[in-house]
């Protein structure tokens, strides 16, 4: 059994499941966080050793074996916290609907886990479409959707990627498939996946990823400009629910 951290048990039905990678330890700061916002988060492992195939596998069976409308939130373990007023699952799943109530990923400035071998390619990086803000990029640290589209994006994106991944990373995966995808929708294209489109949080509605060379003091006016218990985001002024300082100095 899967531990689960405040809230209602992992078997119930929920409003939003949040699940994240690591043990008890690793998620210390998330676990605290997520007590005090109202939140439960189930914990899942994966051997480092089997790389993020294994990450992305067991995510999959998850998303199969829940109810397709079931919320899913599944975040980073070790370098993300919850908002106090994240206002508890429901909270969680309203931001969501606020959203679009689709496959939505957080997205950040700067450009990681993108370019080289068996990753994303310049001209896959090229299609990325603008941004109204200054986060561009998909990042995988954060990202909610309905069990059901959760299941189907994955599926496709790792059509995408057979015979090729090396399965060092899993956010390549996720990237592959929201710049091909978003390409065929936007220039025409017929023969554009059947599941769902990836959307990305430009404005950080939901997920703050603070990666880049401001993170350390978006962060810091993110901790100074706390109003009722929540975060107040430095660049967009929006109020996200969830804070992921990736990367080094975290």
């Amino acid at each position: 059994r899967l531990p689960s951290y405040s809230g209602s048990s992992p078997g119930s039905s929920r409003e939003a499941l949040v699940v994240a990678f690591g043990d008890a330890k690793l998620c210390a700061h998330l676990i605290a966080s997520a007590k005090r916002a109202g939140v439960a988060v189930r914990l899942l492992r994966y051997e480092a050793s089997a790389g993020h195939r294994q990450m992305v596998e067991k995510l999959l069976a998850l998303f199969r074996s829940l109810p397709s409308e079931q919320l899913v939130v599944k975040l980073d373990g070790s370098d993300v916290v919850l908002a106090r007023d994240a206002g508890g699952e429901r909270g969680l799943h309203e931001r969501w609907q606020s959203l679009g109530g689709g496959v939505v990923f957080s997205a950040e400035a700067a450009l990681f886990f993108h370019l080289g071998p068996n990753k994303v390619d310049c001209e896959s990086v090229a299609r990325y479409p603008e941004s109204p803000t200054v986060y561009r990029f998909l990042n995988s640290g954060g990202y909610a959707g309905s069990a059901g589209d959760l299941a189907r994006v994955l599926e496709a994106a790792l059509r995408l990627v057979e015979g090729s991944w090396t399965s060092k990373d899993d956010q390549s995966v996720y990237a592959n498939y929201f710049t091909h995808s978003s390409y065929l929708a936007h220039s025409g294209h017929s023969g554009g996946p059947s599941a769902p489109l990836i959307e990305l949080d430009y404005c950080q509605d939901m997920f703050a990823v603070l990666s880049g060379p401001a993170a350390t003091a978006q962060f810091s006016v993110l901790k100074i400009r706390r109003v009722d218990g929540g975060f107040v985001h430095a660049v967009t002024g929006t109020r996200p629910l969830v804070a992921h300082l990736p990367g080094r100095g975290k």
